[in-house]
């Protein structure tokens, strides 16, 4: 099959206005769109359905199903991780220092972060982790560690935060504690996890608020959010950046800490008087 990118230009002189409105927003979103359905692509490039009806169909597909099918099978296949070494590779071969590269990338991602989150998206999120009776931190995979590191920061000082993860099959007894004024911060990035998309659309229904993390407004989880943030993971290896990310968690925590100050500083205190009792550190 084409690449859709090149149906995209080899078609262009036969597109409507219309069409060319939807071929435009499929160029940039093309690792996304696949995730859309038809009503909500349509919305997006401002046309009718029927227009989307009749972009597929010129592009030599039956049905929007059919298209959409390709177009994700295109964009995994071209995510891959053996494709993605192999670009990295390529990028080298000019002589630049893998460490160069990657920590160029890295500053590129934390200089966009701001851009791409808002503060007042921020100060949302911050005040609903506040005013949660419980909070559940949940990210698979790669995402794991990004949401163990919000659930040992955080839990320092406050005491109903919860890791959600399938470790031993307790799934069904956690989601059953979540009530109506707690929270859930979901992590997940490109090829998003299945396992972290249904947990969080289980318990969608049972809290106040889902804050979502993710690289695109067209993820599974920010789909699934109340509040959405989006940060770069843009890394020219195998892997996802998510040094962007970490920030990201580290001003939730501090933003949190900062306005719980008179809860947060006794109990750091406490905790610094268990660490010296326990002679944790040398």
């Amino acid at each position: 099959m084409e690449p859709i990118l090149q149906l995209l230009n080899s078609y262009a002189v036969q597109m409507t206005r219309k069409e060319k409105r939807v071929a435009e927003f499929i160029r940039a979103h093309h690792n996304q769109a696949f995730m859309l359905k038809s009503k909500d692509l349509a919305a997006r490039a401002d046309v009718s359905e029927a227009t989307i009806s009749r972009f597929v169909r010129k592009l030599g597909f039956a049905s929007f199903l059919e298209f959409r099918d390709e177009l994700a099978r295109q964009s995994m296949e071209n995510y891959s991780t053996a494709n993605r070494l192999l670009a990295l590779a390529n990028q080298l071969e000019s002589g630049e220092h893998v460490l160069h590269r990657i920590a160029g990338q890295d500053m590129d991602n934390l200089q966009q972060l701001t851009s791409m989150v808002k503060t007042e998206d921020v100060d949302r999120a911050v005040d609903a982790l506040c005013g949660a009776q419980k909070i559940y931190s949940l990210g698979l995979r790669s995402c794991l560690g990004l949401s163990f590191h919000f659930y040992f920061c955080i839990r320092f000082f406050f005491p109903n935060v919860f890791m959600l993860w399938p470790g031993c099959g307790d799934m069904p007894e956690k989601m059953l504690t979540a009530g109506k004024e707690d929270v859930v911060l979901a992590i997940s990035f490109k090829r998003y996890t299945r396992g972290t998309v249904e947990m969080a659309q289980a318990i969608r229904p049972r809290v106040k608020t889902v804050i979502g993390i993710s690289d695109s407004e067209l993820s599974p989880i920010a789909q699934l959010s109340d509040i959405s943030l989006v940060v770069p993971t843009n890394l020219p290896s195998f892997l996802e950046s998510y040094t962007a990310t970490l920030s990201l968690l580290n001003a939730l925590i501090g933003g949190v800490a900062l306005q719980k100050k008179d809860v947060a500083l006794p109990a750091l205190e406490r905790l610094e008087e268990a660490l010296a009792e326990f002679e944790t550190y040398i």
